[in-house]
């Protein structure tokens, strides 16, 4: 996870035809935040294939870049991994 300005930048790898996408970021507390994907339909197709893909979201209004630390991310099957938010 990287801290562009006040755009955080996350990359994944997985299918190419159903690559990660962000349903909301919302601040845990001062220093992190929690990212929710948005799921793709169960009748959804999608390819065997792994390859990363990039997505671009919003520092949440209210809270500081420059304070934030940490990012939560949710991931598609429900787990979550910390995160570090590196400065770029």
């Amino acid at each position: 996870m990287v801290l562009d300005g006040r755009e955080l930048v996350l990359t994944t790898y997985g299918s190419s035809t159903c690559p990660y996408r962000v349903r909301k970021v919302e601040p845990v507390d001062e220093h992190s935040v929690r990212i929710t994907p948005l799921r793709y339909p169960p009748d959804r197709v999608c390819t065997m294939d792994y390859r990363p893909s990039t997505v671009r979201t919003p520092v949440p209004a209210g809270l500081s870049a420059a304070d934030l630390r940490e990012a939560v991310v949710i991931l598609e099957s429900g787990r979550t991994v910390s995160v570090p938010v590196a400065r770029g």
